[in-house]
């Protein structure tokens, strides 16, 4: 975590996330981050910024952390509004999850500085559960980047009238800003306004012809004024509009309104096709998101994105693959191994799938399914004692050298794992006898030699039908979009 410490501010994560806050964003941020604790175990970086949010609620209840950063004090007289009762809620459930059981604990228990971090807990939450008292209130003016954000966040939750207002503020500084101009027609067209948002898209459009301006702009701005033409029934108009937009940009919201044009007109043919192109581009576009959700450790997002693809298409191997990815690191194992033996079904013969729901099964405590599993790895050529056969080499030199410390702390540890996963590795076995020679331990030597008699091995693997490793399947899984 680069910087350590036991308090909310003394992390590098959530410092990086205060400074990423801009004065007027309300308190939406600090919503999303308490948020993001509901589920599982949580990661350390959820963990940090959601202590960092639990802090800022406390700080607008009048009662702040001693080194509460100038850069917080900013923001909370920027956010104007007292926090919720319910924000405060969750703040304090967010802090039970977070002492209860997550990655962030572990890491201060591993590190011997449980004592002082879980103290530093308990004032946080003390705090959070006194009787608010009145803060000393200080303006500051938003800027123009703080106007666009708070506008989009306007903009996502349908707040049609508020965002108006926002894009009004930003376009009486800028008023040929096309981006602008092209939101507020949208919204107008949302709320009925029809001919105010007519005048935004023709000088957004008339704005773009005198200034060179990216395709993706003029296939927004085509269908903002496609939605218009839908709003006052020209469909004709909008069929033509949206058919410039999607040329450009494949879009799921114009293909399925472009289908709701068709269908005015009378070509239903047409409309269905739109709308099964809508479902594509929407597909598309929440494998994109819960890939870059999922890289940036946002694992809630990235489920909610997978959901809707398996709403949309609930035999998509690969969807079901990541959400199985995304669960396991939420710690939700049994959800794991149901999404992972439905990608079996789709696909029966991949080995690296039977290898994962191997590994979920044994994590589970399923010995059974964990070696039905194993086995079939093996009939469809995937050795898994070979497979580790470098891995073990590099921890044999670190028992042949000697340094018990490094024995006791890493290559027992990750030799009891693998043969968490793998109990018939004799191999694994074997070494982790020896390793604990090395240390001084006999008994569970013994015991583990005791175990290379009874174990009995897997079948022979037979010869593998490609030479794809484990992985280049894995990030092809996870990072390309099909």
């Amino acid at each position: 975590m680069g910087t350590w410490g036991a308090g909310a501010f003394e992390n590098d994560d959530a410092l990086d996330w205060l400074c990423d806050l801009s004065p007027g964003d309300g308190w939406d941020p600090v919503s999303d981050a308490l948020e993001r604790i509901d589920l599982g175990e949580p990661p350390a970086p959820s963990c940090t910024r959601a202590l960092a949010a639990a802090e800022l609620v406390a700080a607008a209840r009048g009662h702040p952390a001693k080194d509460l950063p100038e850069s917080a004090a900013q923001w909370l007289a920027a956010a104007g509004t007292p926090p919720s009762a319910e924000l405060v809620a969750r703040a304090v459930a967010a802090i039970a999850t977070i002492r209860r059981a997550s990655e962030l604990r572990a890491l201060f228990k591993e590190a011997g500085d449980l004592r002082a971090w879980s103290a530093e807990m308990r004032r946080l939450d003390a705090r959070l559960k006194k009787m608010p008292r009145p803060v000393p209130a200080r303006r500051v003016a938003a800027t123009g980047e703080d106007l666009f954000k708070r506008a989009n966040r306007e903009i996502k939750s349908a707040r049609w009238e508020d965002a108006i207002v926002t894009l009004t503020r930003i376009l009486e500084a800028d008023p040929d800003r096309v981006v602008s101009l092209n939101n507020r027609a949208w919204c107008l067209a949302h709320a009925g306004r029809l001919a105010e948002a007519s005048a935004d898209i023709e000088r957004a459009m008339d704005v773009m012809q005198q200034v060179m301006w990216p395709q993706f702009m003029k296939a927004k701005c085509y269908g903002t004024r496609g939605f218009i033409f839908l709003r006052e029934g020209n469909h004709r108009a909008a069929i033509d509009d949206y058919t410039v937009s999607l040329d450009i940009v494949p879009h799921g919201g114009n293909f399925e309104q472009r289908a709701e044009a068709y269908d005015a007109v009378g070509e239903h043919a047409l409309a269905a096709s739109d709308r099964r192109s809508a479902r594509t581009a929407e597909v598309a576009g929440s494998l994109r998101r819960a890939r870059i959700a999922w890289h940036d450790d946002r694992h809630r997002e990235a489920l909610a994105e997978l959901n809707r693809v398996l709403e949309l298409e609930p035999a998509h191997a690969t969807a079901l693959f990541r959400r199985a990815m995304v669960l396991w690191e939420l710690k939700l194992m049994e959800e794991a191994e149901r999404d992972l033996s439905r990608a079996i079904e789709l696909r029966p013969e991949d080995r690296y799938l039977y290898l994962r729901r191997s590994e979920v099964r044994a994590i589970r405590g399923e010995r059974e399914g964990a070696r039905s599993d194993r086995e079939r790895c093996h009939e469809l050529g995937l050795d898994l004692i070979a497979y580790y056969d470098e891995f073990l080499e590099r921890h044999r030199r670190d028992v042949v050298r000697g340094n018990a410390a490094l024995v006791q702390k890493s290559v027992i540890p990750t030799l009891t794992f693998l043969l968490k996963m793998i109990p018939e590795h004799l191999k694994a076995r074997e070494l982790r006898a020896q390793a604990f020679e090395s240390v001084g331990n006999a008994r569970r030597a013994a015991q583990d030699r005791k175990m290379l008699q009874l174990m009995e091995a897997l079948p022979a693997a037979v010869p593998a039908p490609d030479d794809t490793p484990f992985g280049r399947w894995f990030w092809d899984m996870m990072d390309r979009d099909p």
